[in-house]
């Protein structure tokens, strides 16, 4: 009765539920949209600057060999074709990562449309070779 479904419909079901949430459960109060085809799946408002954050639920996929959750931080009309950032159609993604059972909210104008990942885990030796520049940490990011 209770499996893992490979099935792209519930994997979105399962992050935007894990999204929605956490987000009610650290206060905010969320709005979500009647219609699917808009360009964000939440939303909430900002009352210190008077703003609707509109959110775009994305599934994580944990790397444990790398140390990073990684998410595609664009869309294809009809699984094809050129990929579709969301610049000025979200402000942030919302990122559930079920092998961690953590969510994460990414500013939407620091990603390129491509795959984006948040490290966990620091790359190489320790010292002078490792790299830092330019990561995003996860722990930077958890909400």
């Amino acid at each position: 009765m209770f499996r893992k479904d490979k099935d792209p419909a519930r994997i979105g079901l399962t992050a935007h539920t894990a999204i929605l949430h956490k987000l009610v459960s650290v206060g905010f109060e969320v709005l979500q949209p009647l219609n699917d085809d808009l360009r964000y799946d939440l939303a909430y408002f900002w009352e210190e600057t008077g703003e609707l954050i509109r959110i775009q639920c994305k599934a994580g996929r944990y790397d444990s060999d790398k140390g990073c959750i990684y998410f595609n931080n664009f869309s294809r009309p009809g699984g094809r074709g050129k990929r579709h950032g969301y610049v000025g159609d979200a402000e942030y993604f919302g990122v559930y990562c079920e092998a961690l059972n953590k969510v994460y909210l990414v500013p939407v104008d620091e990603c390129p449309v491509n795959q984006t990942s948040l490290r966990l885990e620091a790359t190489g030796k320790q010292g002078k070779n490792q790299y830092h520049e330019g990561v995003r940490w996860a722990k930077d990011y958890e909400i």
